[in-house]
């Protein structure tokens, strides 16, 4: 997680950054992460276009107004618009997740049992780490290694929990994935963000 074929692939499109910004881009590959990672563990996922739909715009509409006049961290400014496509997906439920048939062998098991159970959230955070791996690898020449919390099934019961309460939350798990020290507080503030004027991943 992220698969490397859907992160290689989308960092073959120019300009990933500004492309993920559109909304066709931005559904025809979520909706190939959808079977993809159903295919892989065992479910077929049904989506909700409209809801998608809303989740694209909100989350441009947070991109814009957290950014405006802010001068960050390209790299870091990647990832937290990352976190906040990520909170946009928990907040609209744009997929719906069907026991489809046996997920395929050699995957991780550790991260099968988080895919049964959440399968919805497991797919939103593997959409959204895989687009932030494949624009800092277009951009950086490499992603940044994920923080071995993705594997735990503690951080994902708390990710469930918390960010279904409150999806502002999942841009601090999304730091956390990342190996960053997350702001459980303001994790949806680009201003407080520690790379606001440094970096916390290599990059400008």
């Amino acid at each position: 997680m992220p698969d490397l074929d859907f992160s290689t692939r989308l960092a073959t499109t120019p300009d990933l950054a500004h492309g993920m910004r559109k909304l066709g881009l931005f559904c025809a590959s979520f909706e190939d992460d959808a079977r993809r990672v159903g295919s892989t563990y065992g479910y077929r996922f049904d989506i909700d276009e409209p809801a998608l739909a809303r989740a694209f715009f909100d989350w441009i509409d947070a991109i814009e107004h957290q950014s405006a006049g802010r001068r960050t961290d390209r790299a870091d400014f990647t990832l937290f618009c990352g976190g906040l496509a990520l909170g946009e997906l928990v907040r609209a439920g744009p997929a719906r997740a069907r026991k489809a048939a046996p997920a395929v062998p050699g995957r991780r098991l550790a991260r099968a049992a988080i895919a049964d159970f959440w399968p919805e959230g497991f797919l939103y955070a593997d959409f959204c780490i895989g687009a932030v791996s494949a624009v800092l690898e277009q951009e950086l020449g490499a992603a940044p290694p994920l923080d071995p919390a993705l594997d735990d099934m503690r951080t994902w019961w708390s990710f469930r929990e918390n960010a279904t309460e409150n999806p502002a939350l999942a841009a601090a798990f999304l730091d956390l994935f990342f190996g960053l020290s997350p702001n459980w507080t303001f994790p949806d503030h680009l201003s407080v963000r520690p790379a606001v004027g440094t970096a916390e991943i290599t990059g400008g």
